[in-house]
This record gives structure tokens, C-alpha cells and sequence, in this order.
């Protein structure tokens, strides 16, 4: 992803993310799926800031392995913020029985959107420029990126429960309410989560680091899941709910304290 790319995902995503808190919060509609509205807006100014870090090293003519570290950094920011968004919007959605056209429509554009979000933190990991190559994984003796992994056994397979859902929609006929396609793309997004925080773990749980601090994103997740859990269990949210979208955020969180060991080749990992 180029800065420019990046720089246009900043602005549509404090766009969207702000817009629903004012459009939630207007229609004083009980939504603790705020909170990770909240979050998101946070880690997307972050982002912007080291977006604009990388452009100051650019101006200054810097090396550009420090350009490349601000880049992949505003990246994984920019791309948690999103899974945050996404589960965000989901959850809200999901404490309602919507079962409209609408509601499926705009539940797959959001599993859409988590789907981009998670393949471009598991490309980070098979990015060849940092410290490690990109250390492909093997089958059958043959190398293989966590791309082709996250698809192929992943990301296809949920297409099925997608279908299912249209000819659920279809029938016009009584089913679970886990079917619903807010609780459908919460469960989607929930394995989409857990897959690629697997494969992007797999990537660097074998190599020291210096220089970091886990508590930082230990805690960081910790405190969105707990400001969370305690809104929605003082609003009766369902439990299916609660689980789903706070084990996303400790997916991310998880995710982003891994993607935070990237670092492009030659750089000291002292920082």
C-alpha cells in the first residue's frame, strides 16, 4: 500500500467512523459498539501521524529504511482501525433481528472491508523487504505465503455460509437468529480474525526483539475489551455478541503487537 493510499483510507475511515458515532448518538440508541468506534478514531490518527513521520524523514532525506518503518506502522494502525470499525458497526447492528435485503447488503460490505483489512496485515508479514525476508511457510516441500493460506483455507470456505445466508434470505422462512447477517459477519469476521492473527504469530514468534513493549498493546486491547463488556452487559447485549466482537479486538491487538516487530532489512531492531 502506497502513502497515498493510505492517506485517502485515513480520510474515509475518520469519515465513516465519525459519522456514526454523531449518526448513533443522535438517534440516542443504546450502542456500546462505540466504544470501539472510539478506538479506531484513535489508532487512525496514529496512523496519520506516522504517515506525516515518514514524509518529515522524506523531507529531510533521511535513510529510507525509516520511511519504510513509518509506512508499515501507519499501515497496521490504519488496517486495526479498521477490523475495529467494522466489528463495531456489526455489533451495533447485530442487537436488532435485521433480516432485510439492507441489512445483508450492508453486513457483507463490512466482512468486505475486514476481508481487505486482514489481507493486508497478513501481506505485511510475507513482506520481503524486512529482517527475515518474508520466511514463506512450506507444503509438500514447496514454499507457500500466508496469503495463499488465508484465502484458500479461509476466506474461501466462509463464501459458503455467505450462500447460505441468501438462500436463508431467499426462503422467506423462520430461522436461527444466528443466521441473521449482522451475527453471520460477526461470526465471519471472528474467524477471519483468528486465522490471521495465527498466521501472522506463525511469522514472528521465532524471532527476538528488543526495543518493544507487549504491555503496550496488551493493555491497550485490555482496556477497549473491558470499556466494552461492562457497556454491553449493562445494556443486556446477547453474549454471542459480546464474545464474537471482543475476541476480534484481542485478535487485532494481538496482531498489531506482532506487526510491530517488522522491520525493514538493515535497520537495528533497537528502538
Amino acid at each position: 500500500m502506497t502513502v497515498g493510499h493510505i492517506k485517502v483510507w485515513n480520510v474515509t475511515l475518520t469519515v465513516v467512523a465519525l459519522g456514526a458515532i454523531l449518526w448513533y448518538l443522535s438517534a440516542s440508541t443504546n450502542t456500546p459498539g462505540i466504544v470501539y468506534l472510539i478506538a479506531a478514531i484513535f489508532l487512525n490518527a496514529f496512523s496519520i501521524y506516522a504517515r506525516r513521520a515518514g514524509a518529515f524523514h522524506l523531507r529531510r532525506g533521511d535513510a529510507p529504511n525509516s520511511m519504510w518503518l513509518c509506512r508499515e506502522r501507519a499501515q497496521v494502525m490504519l488496517m486495526v482501525a479498521l477490523q475495529l470499525t467494522t466489528v463495531a458497526l456489526l455489533s451495533i447492528w447485530a442487537t436488532k433481528a435485521w433480516k432485510s435485503p439492507s441489512a445483508f447488503v450492508l453486513s457483507n460490505i463490512a466482512v468486505a472491508l475486514c476481508i481487505i483489512g486482514w489481507d493486508h496485515l497478513v501481506a505485511i508479514a510475507d513482506n520481503p523487504q524486512q529482517e527475515g525476508i518474508s520466511v514463506f511457510m512450506t507444503v509438500a516441500g514447496r514454499p507457500r505465503t500466508r496469503r495463499v493460506f488465508f484465502w484458500v483455507w479461509c476466506v474461501y470456505p466462509l463464501c459458503a455460509l455467505i450462500l447460505a445466508e441468501v438462500f436463508l434470505l431467499s426462503a422467506n422462512h423462520a430461522y436461527p437468529t444466528v443466521f441473521d447477517p449482522p451475527q453471520m459477519g460477526l461470526l465471519i469476521e471472528a474467524v477471519l480474525s483468528t486465522v490471521a492473527g495465527g498466521l501472522i504469530f506463525q511469522r514472528y514468534r521465532s524471532t527476538s526483539f528488543r526495543g518493544l513493549r507487549k504491555e503496550t498493546f496488551v493493555l491497550g486491547g485490555f482496556a477497549v475489551g473491558v470499556a466494552a463488556i461492562c457497556l454491553q452487559v449493562f445494556f443486556a447485549w446477547a453474549p454471542y455478541v459480546i464474545v464474537l466482537s471482543n475476541w476480534v479486538v484481542a485478535c487485532a491487538a494481538w496482531s498489531a503487537y506482532w506487526l510491530w516487530h517488522a522491520r525493514s532489512s538493515g535497520v537495528s531492531l533497537a528502538t
